[in-house]
């Protein structure tokens, strides 16, 4: 595929994630964990690095971290600065890691190509407007109007991945 996916937390989900994407879909796999050990990342086929590199480089970013005081929040407004705007941000964690306020604007304003969340935490008001933003999102995607997501887009027309 030639895209790079960012694991945060590499434990058991997480590491599972990281094989089938680095072996089975054949991407570069980054990681990111402060309690992995050097042998567990070389197990998992990931190459560690520290968060802010695995928000700049990463095309695909998946959490799956435990909610505590380290990890609430690791993905706000300022560290969404890192990612690049065509990256999908996946939360498959529970819990507060990902502002969903700032994730809805990174959204809409086109600074991210598009969110997959397993808890979303957010206002009734912030809600209506993420179910908006993402509706157009994919909808643009699907139409290729929105060509920095071509993973989105593949899933709802045939269309090669850059």
């Amino acid at each position: 595929m030639g895209k790079t996916l960012g694991v945060v937390g590499l434990g058991r989900i997480g590491g599972r994630v990281a094989e089938i994407c680095g072996r089975g879909l054949r991407m570069k796999v980054i990681a990111y964990d402060p309690y992995i050990t050097p042998q567990r990342f070389t197990e998992q086929g990931a190459a560690p690095v520290d968060l802010e590199t695995l928000l700049r480089s990463a095309d695909v970013v998946t959490f799956h971290v435990p909610e505590n005081a380290e990890t609430f929040p690791m993905l706000n407004r300022q560290t969404m600065e890192f990612l690049k705007p065509t990256a999908i941000v996946i939360n498959a964690a529970r819990g507060g890691h990902v502002v969903d306020a700032d994730l809805i604007a990174a959204l809409d304003t086109g600074h991210l190509a598009a969110a997959q969340l397993d808890d979303v935490r957010a206002k009734i008001a912030d809600l209506k407007r993420m179910e908006r933003v993402l509706k157009d999102v994919v909808a643009q995607c699907a139409d290729g109007t929105r060509p920095e997501c071509p993973l989105i887009g593949a899933l709802f027309r045939e269309r090669t991945v850059n």
